[in-house]
C-alpha cells in the first residue's frame, strides 16, 4: 500500500492549491472494477495485431498498473484492451498526473490519453488529447484531435473526419537535431551517448501531467510545463485531414467547423491507458522495424486528479455509460461492420 499520498498539491501552472479528488495507486492483485474497463479504443488490422484481456497483456502486480506487447509465435502483435474510465469517470479541468515508465524501443506506441464522454458532449465532435507518446529517438508529444462521429446508440461511433491540432513537442537534452517534425527521411546514426541516453529512458519513471482550465491545457514532465495549448486560440493544424469517405456529404458540414475549440474547453473527459504496437505508420519509411526485445512494457505507479475548490467538475459516470458488457457487445459489432466494408 502507497502512504502519504498527497492530499493537495500546489498547481504547476500558478502556484495555487489543488486538493485530490481521485486517484488510484494499482494496490491490490487486479484492476479497480469501479473504476476501469477494459475497452478497445484502438482500431488495427487484425492479421497485425490483436488486444486481449488477459494478465499476459495488462495485470495489476507490484503496485502497478502493467502493460505488455508481445511478438506471438505466428509473428501477429498482442496487446491489451485499453484501460479506459468510460463508463466509470469522466472531468473538467483540474491536473491529472502519473508516475509511469514508457517503452522507448521502435515501433513501441504507448499512450496516456483522454477523450470527451459522450454524455457530457456540448459539440457535435468528440475531443482527443494525447497527453504524452513517446514518437521517435528521445522525443515525445502532446496533441489535439476533433473526431466527428456516426451516430451510435451508446455515444461512440466511426469517424468520418478528424480536424488534428499542430502538436507539443519535448526532447530529450541530447536529442534537439531531431526536433524536426516527423523527419522520417532515414534511420539516424546515434552516438554511443545517444544510445546510452535511450536507454536510461526506457529504464526510467518519470512523472507526467496534464493541466487543464477553460482557456488552456498544458503539460509537465517531471514537475515542469514542457508545452501549452491556448484554447482562446486554438486552430486547426490541418484541415480534414483523415477522411473515412470524402464523398460523405457531412465532410462538408466539418469545413464549416474549422474555427474555435469548444469541446476542449467545455466537455468533459474520460481517461485512457494503451500499449499499440505502432510498426508501418510510427517508423514509416523503414519496412517494420519493429525492436525485438519484447515484450514492450509500460507501466504506471499512480495516477492522482487534483482540482482547484470551486473550478473543475468531477463525474460519477456510472449508469451514465458503457457497462463492460456493452463495451464488448459494441465492439464486436464494429469489427463485424468494418470487415464488411
Amino acid at each position: 500500500m502507497k502512504n502519504n499520498v498527497p492530499k493537495t498539491i500546489k498547481s504547476p501552472r500558478d502556484g495555487e492549491e489543488m486538493k485530490l479528488v481521485w486517484h488510484d495507486e494499482f494496490d491490490g492483485d487486479k484492476l479497480d472494477g469501479d473504476k476501469w474497463i477494459l475497452f478497445d479504443r484502438m482500431y488495427g488490422d487484425k492479421n497485425v495485431i490483436r488486444s486481449y484481456e488477459r494478465e499476459r497483456n495488462v495485470k495489476v502486480e507490484n503496485g502497478m498498473l502493467v502493460m505488455r506487447s508481445w511478438k506471438e509465435d505466428d509473428g501477429i502483435f498482442s496487446t491489451h484492451k485499453t484501460v479506459t474510465s468510460t463508463g466509470q469517470m469522466s472531468f473538467l479541468y483540474g491536473y491529472a498526473e502519473i508516475r509511469a515508465r514508457f517503452p522507448f524501443v521502435r515501433g513501441s506506441f504507448p499512450s496516456f490519453w483522454l477523450q470527451s464522454a459522450p454524455q457530457h458532449r456540448t459539440t457535435c465532435y468528440m475531443t482527443e488529447v494525447d497527453v504524452i507518446e513517446p514518437y521517435f529517438y528521445g522525443y515525445l508529444e502532446s496533441g489535439l484531435h476533433r473526431w466527428f462521429l456516426n451516430e451510435s446508440p451508446i455515444g461512440f461511433g466511426s469517424a468520418y473526419a478528424d480536424e488534428w491540432y499542430h502538436p507539443e513537442r519535448y526532447t530529450i537534452p541530447g536529442f534537439e537535431e531531431y526536433w524536426t517534425f516527423w523527419n522520417y527521411d532515414k534511420l539516424p546514426e546515434l552516438t554511443e551517448a545517444q544510445k546510452a541516453a535511450i536507454e536510461k529512458f526506457n529504464s526510467e519513471f518519470h512523472t507526467y501531467g496534464f493541466g487543464w482550465s477553460k482557456d488552456e491545457m498544458y503539460i509537465t514532465m517531471d514537475g515542469a510545463i514542457v508545452g501549452k495549448f491556448d484554447l482562446t486560440t486554438l486552430t486547426p493544424g490541418g484541415r480534414n485531414n483523415r477522411i473515412a469517405d470524402p464523398e460523405d456529404p457531412r465532410v462538408k458540414v466539418v469545413e464549416s467547423v474549422t474555427e474555435g475549440a469548444d469541446g476542449f474547453r467545455y466537455d468533459a473527459m474520460f481517461i485512457n491507458f494503451t500499449n499499440w504496437v505502432g510498426s508501418n505508420f510510427r517508423y514509416k519509411g523503414y519496412g517494420d522495424p519493429v525492436d525485438e526485445s519484447f515484450p514492450h512494457t509500460f507501466e504506471v505507479d499512480y495516477i492522482r486528479l487534483y482540482q482547484k475548490p470551486g473550478e473543475g467538475k468531477l463525474f460519477d459516470d456510472h449508469g451514465n455509460g458503457l457497462t463492460q458488457e456493452q463495451a464488448t457487445n459494441y465492439r464486436n459489432t464494429e469489427s463485424e461492420r468494418m470487415k464488411k466494408k
